[in-house]
């Protein structure tokens, strides 16, 4: 079955990246031979990417990665090969295939760190510094925006639909406009596999691939995790895309897939944040813990139920919101 672990505003390389990561990159740093199967599927909704995961595959990653957490010399190699990596990805002078080469690898090391951290087993000293580094890197969102300044640079006409130009098309030249248009709306991507304009659910059942689903709720109100008590009540404004940003005005409450820094100034304006997705240490719960405002997460649909201009209550005390 896969599970919808992430909704990304980031460009489908990146997402390109990462599934190599999954499938073969970090298995080679573990000298771990890699399973079969996909350990993802990216599918482009309305501009944004869901990562859709199989949980199983994660599985896998987390057990290889305990079975070498007796080697601590292995893990200070990977620190150390880690920051060089990132000297060379935040060099200007970087040529593009260069770049993205060692994009690569330094994704494949980090991905160790990422489900390192959600290993249980692992020893908590290890997992301390996989937390330290975490906490302070930024690799995906500013490796997002040098990716999307290279296809820029490379493809000056392009508009939004930038984000939708996949590696080999960034090498050796684009489809037509308007192909890369229409992926904004929806596409799916399973590198070396499919790479299509259709609908998940027509991929999924055409591959006899079991997603999640999540239903909305039959009493109207919504339930999540409360990040920070409070009560709100205010006009719902859905922020998928670091451009919708400038939607937000003071007192609205901010209803989004997942937060990053780069939404940063919608968040504090907002009366309330509710996400679909994220736990007590994600982006959205951290921001709000410190700027106090009334924050609901892992609702999994508010985005998808609610619309701008919606009048809704949010309850941050008991963990729910409703439309009024």
């Amino acid at each position: 079955m896969y599970t919808k672990e992430f909704t990304r505003d980031f460009s489908i390389i990146m997402e390109e990246v990462w599934f190599y990561a999954l499938s073969e990159g970090l298995w080679d740093k573990l000298r771990v031979e890699a399973p079969e199967g996909w350990p993802n599927i990216f599918f482009i909704k309305n501009g944004v990417i869901e990562v859709w995961t199989d949980n199983s595959y994660i599985q896998k990653i987390m057990q290889a990665i305990y079975g070498r957490q007796g080697d601590i010399g292995f893990f200070s190699g990977l620190f150390k090969e880690y920051e060089e990596l990132n000297l060379v990805l935040n060099d200007p002078t970087t040529a593009d295939r260069k770049y993205f080469e060692t994009l690569w690898d330094a994704v494949s090391i980090f991905s160790i760190f990422w489900y390192g951290i959600q290993e249980e087993r692992i020893n908590p000293e290890l997992k301390k510094a996989f937390v330290a580094l975490r906490d302070k890197d930024t690799i995906y969102d500013t490796c997002d925006k040098i990716t999307r300044a290279r296809i820029r640079k490379r493809y000056p006409d392009l508009g939004k639909e930038l984000t939708t130009v996949l590696l080999a098309e960034f090498y050796n030249g684009l489809p037509k406009t308007k192909v890369l248009k229409d992926r904004l709306e929806s596409f799916v991507l399973v590198p070396g596999f499919c790479e299509k304009v259709m609908k998940l659910e027509d991929f999924a059942g055409a591959n006899k691939i079991t997603l999640e689903k999540f239903d909305k709720p039959e009493d109207g109100v919504l339930r999540g995790i409360v990040a920070q008590p409070g009560n709100a009540v205010g006009k719902a404004i859905i922020i998928r895309r670091k451009d919708e940003i400038n939607k937000m005005g003071k007192g609205d409450i901010m209803v989004s897939p997942m937060t990053t820094p780069d939404v940063f100034s919608a968040m504090a304006k907002a009366s309330a944040v509710v996400t679909d997705e994220g736990g007590m240490l994600s982006h959205a719960a951290i921001i709000c813990r410190e700027l106090k405002i009334p924050c609901i997460i892992g609702t999994k649909v508010a985005s998808e139920i609610y619309k701008d201009g919606d009048i809704l209550e949010v309850d941050a005390e008991n963990g729910t919101v409703r439309r009024i």
